[in-house]
C-alpha cells in the first residue's frame, strides 16, 4: 500500500485546510490561479503515475488457514487522471482522483496439506492478473487544521469507487492440479478493495508527522534589529474559491501576518492587535497571473509595533549626540533656550537624557488607490535632568508613502518611499514652566531626509518555482502583487522513507 502514499501526503499537504469563499481577516493572503492549480496538479499527476509504476514491490509470503503461499514478480501499470479536491466541511477535505485504472500482474504459489499426512503438501502455481476494466476513481478524506501553533493532520478514510464489475480477477493455475483456483479468486475478489482502502488509510497516518514541518506555525523573515527577530505568523487557513467550481478552483491561503518578536531571552512576542479587514473576494480571487499576494493593513501595523517593541523604550545621552548636530542635549544649547527658558534658568547648563518610550496607542494604518497613511499616535518623550522628569512631549505623525515593490531572491520585498511626514506635538507634562513646541516640529521636518521605511520579504512557498512578471498595485485597504511562476527544477522523484 505504499505505492499509494505518495499520492495523498504531497497533495494534501498543498491543498488543505480551506472554508469556501469565507475569507478570515489576515494580514496576508497568497492566492494560486485555477489554471497555475490544474497546471500544477498534471505535473504532480504524471510524476506521481511514473513513479508508482516504477516502484519495485517486493515479494509477499504468507499463510491463511491451512494454505500457505507465495506472491512473487509483482508489477503494476496505474494511469492517473482528472485530479481533483474539494473541501466537505471545515477542515475536512476530499482529494483524489476521478480516473484511475491500473493493471496488476503477479506469479503465485499455493500449497495445502492433504488429509493426515502432515508432511505431504500439494502445491499449484499460476499467475494472477486484476486489472480495471472500467474507469474508477479515488478520494481520500482529510482532516487537516493550521489555525493553531501546533497543526494537526489525519486520514479519516479512503474510498477506491468502484462500478459495478469495475475491476476484473483472473487467476491462471498453470500446475497439473489446480484444486485451489477458484478459492484463490474469490479471495482476491472479496479483499482487494478494503486492503487498499484500510491499507492507505494506515499508511497516510503512518507518514503525516513527516510534512508538519512544511507548514511552520511562524516563518522566519530574515530581519533583525537590536537583537530581536522578527518572525511572521503563518497560521491560518487555505480558502476554496467563493466561486469554486470544475476540479481545480482557485484556493487562497490567508495567513495571520502578524509580525512576531523573539527579544534577546528567547520570548515570542505576539502583536496586542488582530487582524480587522477582509479584501473583497474579487480582489484575492478575481486575477489572470499564475499568483497574487495580497497585504493589508494589519501587516504592516504589527510590523511597526514589533519595531517599537524591539527598540524601545530606548534613552538617548550627550555624548551620542554628533558634535555637528544642530542641538545638543545640554539646558543651555540655545535650542532649550528658547524652547524651555524655565528649564535654562533652573538647571542651568546640565545634561539632558531622553527617553523615549512606546505608544500608548496602537499604529492605524489605511491604504488607498494613492498610497498608504500611517498614523503614529501618543509617543512619550521623557526630558530628564539629575534623574528627574523635568517635561515630556507627546508626538503624533501622521506619515504618507508610496509602496515599493523588489524581488528577493525568490521572494517579494516591499518597502516604500516617504511623500509625507507630519508631526503634531504637545506638552504632556513640565516642571519647568511653558515649553514651546514649535521648536521640535522644526527638528522633525529637518530630520525628514533620514527616515528609513523597513523592508518585508514574504518568502514564495513554492520553492521549485521562480517569481516573474511582478506588478504592485493599491486597492481598498490593501496592496496586492501580481507574478507568474516559472518552474526552476522538474518534480523527478518524491522520496519516501
Amino acid at each position: 500500500m505504499k505505492l499509494f502514499i505518495l499520492i495523498v501526503l504531497s497533495i494534501c499537504l498543498a491543498l488543505v485546510n480551506s472554508q469556501q469563499g469565507v475569507y478570515p481577516n489576515s494580514g496576508v493572503y497568497v492566492s494560486l490561479n485555477s489554471n497555475f492549480i490544474a497546471t500544477f496538479g498534471n505535473e504532480f499527476t504524471q510524476t506521481v503515475q511514473n513513479q508508482i509504476n516504477a516502484y519495485p514491490v517486493a515479494n509477499v509470503d504468507g499463510k491463511t488457514g491451512k494454505v500457505s503461499y507465495s506472491v512473487t514478480n509483482i508489477h503494476q501499470s496505474v494511469q492517473l487522471g482528472d485530479f481533483f479536491f474539494q473541501q466537505t466541511g471545515v477542515n475536512t477535505y476530499n482529494i483524489g482522483w476521478n480516473s484511475v485504472t491500473f493493471t496488476i500482474t503477479t506469479d503465485y504459489q499455493g500449497c495445502y496439506k492433504i488429509g493426515g499426512f502432515k508432511k505431504l503438501s500439494i502445491c499449484e502455481k499460476g499467475d494472477i492478473k486484476i486489472n480495471s476494466q472500467a474507469t474508477l476513481s479515488l478520494s481520500v478524506a482529510m482532516t487537516i487544521d493550521f489555525t493553531q501553533s501546533t497543526p494537526t493532520i489525519s486520514c479519516s478514510g479512503t474510498t477506491l469507487n468502484v462500478p459495478a464489475n469495475g475491476i476484473n480477477y483472473n487467476v491462471h493455475c498453470s500446475s497439473k492440479v489446480c484444486d485451489k483456483t477458484h478459492d484463490i479468486t474469490n479471495e482476491i475478489a472479496s479483499k482487494f478493495v478494503p486492503s487498499v482502502e484500510s491499507g492507505m488509510t494506515t499508511e497516510i497516518n503512518n507518514n503525516v508527522g513527516k510534512y508538519l514541518s512544511l507548514f511552520p506555525s511562524l516563518r522566519d523573515m530574515n530581519m533583525e534589529y537590536n537583537g530581536n527577530e522578527f518572525y511572521l505568523d503563518s497560521r491560518g487557513s487555505i480558502v476554496e474559491s467563493s466561486q469554486g467550481s470544475g476540479l481545480t478552483p482557485t484556493m487562497v491561503l490567508a495567513l495571520n501576518g502578524g509580525i512576531v518578536v523573539k527579544n534577546s531571552a528567547g520570548q515570542y512576542i505576539y502583536p496586542t492587535q488582530s487582524p480587522s479587514s477582509v479584501p473583497s473576494e474579487q480582489a484575492v480571487e478575481d486575477f489572470q497571473t499564475d499568483i497574487a499576494v495580497t497585504l493589508t493593513p494589519f501587516l504592516f501595523e504589527s510590523l511597526a509595533d514589533a519595531m517599537f517593541e524591539s527598540a524601545l523604550p530606548m534613552t538617548i545621552t550627550p555624548s551620542e549626540v554628533p558634535s555637528a548636530s544642530p542641538v545638543h542635549l545640554n539646558t543651555s544649547d540655545p535650542f532649550f533656550n528658547q524652547t524651555a527658558p524655565g528649564l535654562t534658568a533652573k538647571y542651568p547648563n546640565s545634561a539632558i537624557n531622553v527617553e523615549i518610550t512606546s505608544p500608548t496607542t496602537q499604529t492605524m494604518v489605511s491604504i488607498n488607490s494613492t498610497g498608504v497613511l500611517v498614523s503614529l499616535h501618543s509617543i512619550p518623550v521623557n526630558f530628564i535632568v539629575n534623574d528627574e522628569t523635568v517635561f515630556q512631549i507627546l508626538f503624533n505623525f501622521n506619515i504618507e508613502l508610496t509602496p515599493a515593490l523588489s524581488q528577493s531572491g525568490n521572494g517579494i520585498s516591499v518597502t516604500g518611499t516617504l511623500d509625507k511626514l507630519n508631526a503634531l506635538v504637545s506638552v504632556g507634562s513640565t516642571n519647568v514652566g511653558d515649553v514651546d513646541v514649535s521648536g521640535f516640529v522644526q527638528l522633525i521636518e529637518l530630520a525628514q531626509g533620514l527616515v528609513k521605511i523597513p523592508t518585508i520579504t514574504i518568502q514564495n512557498p513554492l520553492t521549485t518555482y521562480s517569481l516573474s512578471d511582478l506588478t504592485l498595485t493599491d486597492g481598498d485597504q490593501y496592496i496586492q502583487i501580481l507574478g507568474n511562476l516559472q518552474q526552476v527544477s522538474t518534480m523527478k522523484r518524491i522520496n519516501f522513507n
